[in-house]
């Protein structure tokens, strides 16, 4: 699965350093940067809302830093922001900034170099969109924070058969998509 990062997160880059004073330093902001936006865009569905969660996120861990107790899972306590934050949006309905003004993931264009990458990140981006938020967070959580489902059930509160379920469910869902996507693209092409 490929990590859907944008080639310029810079725009979020410089929002986010601006609220950066002492904790985080820039450095700190730089070296995680990429990954929690790859992670927001992969949630949220488009680079707007991507960029947004992205912002709220290290905007929140400045004012938690202190809370960070090993600095060498940084990375894992921001993806836990911005999970937290991401559901908490969602829970309260509040649209994310692209789905305010009706933009749909797939009008949106992704700048990336290879068009083969583009290709595969769009049809995983449209899967990924196509789950339940439910689905999608226990997805993402396995794959790209690479949690057990112990930590998971723990981390959502939820009991571990139903982790485990939603990620089997998951599964054949994105398969089920992506296969249907690509037999539509082989009908074009013939």
């Amino acid at each position: 699965m490929t990590t859907g990062k944008d080639p310029h997160p810079q725009s979020v880059a410089s929002s986010a350093d601006s609220n950066a004073a002492s904790h985080p330093s820039n450095a700190w902001v730089d070296r995680h940067l990429e990954n929690v936006y790859a992670y927001a865009y992969r949630l949220a569905g488009s680079h707007d809302d991507a960029e947004e969660l992205t912002q709220q996120t290290f905007l929140i861990a400045q004012q938690h830093y202190r809370q960070l107790r090993d600095p060498t899972r940084a990375e894992a306590w921001l993806f836990r922001i911005l999970r937290n934050h991401f559901l908490k949006s969602r829970q309260r309905k509040r649209p994310l900034v692209a789905s305010q003004h009706g933009v749909l993931v797939d009008q949106i264009e992704q700048p990336c170099h290879d068009f083969n990458d583009v290709d595969q990140d769009q049809q995983i981006q449209r899967a990924l969109a196509s789950l339940s938020d439910d689905f999608r967070t226990v997805v993402l959580m396995f794959y790209f924070e690479q949690l057990s489902y112990r930590q998971i059930a723990k981390e959502l509160g939820l009991p571990m058969g139903t982790v485990m379920s939603r990620l089997t469910r998951a599964r054949r869902k994105l398969r089920d998509v992506i296969l249907r996507m690509e037999r539509v693209a082989e009908s074009v092409m013939s």
